[in-house]
């Protein structure tokens, strides 16, 4: 066996063992950054309702939820004059 067959083979060997890894990683990194689209965050001083199919579904000050597509979110203010 020649000296790069001796290299060649077990950097191959690690190649077929963490290119899955890397695609996995690189898959669950993409199904991360899809999910925070649906991540909703309101202010410590705002109003946040959650609206699914015209029924409220959550409200609060300073709500944080996970939504569905096609929620509609809306905020404001919760300042009193």
């Amino acid at each position: 066996m020649d000296k790069a067959a001796v290299v060649l083979i077990p950097l191959l060997n690690l190649l077929q063992l963490f290119l899955p890894l890397i695609g996995l990683a690189g898959l669950g990194f993409f199904a991360f950054k899809k999910s925070m689209d649906f991540w909703v965050e309101a202010q410590a001083n705002e109003w946040m309702l959650i609206i699914r199919n015209g029924e409220l579904k959550q409200k609060g000050i300073g709500l944080c939820a996970w939504t569905f597509p096609g929620d509609q979110t809306v905020k404001f203010p919760s300042l009193i004059n």
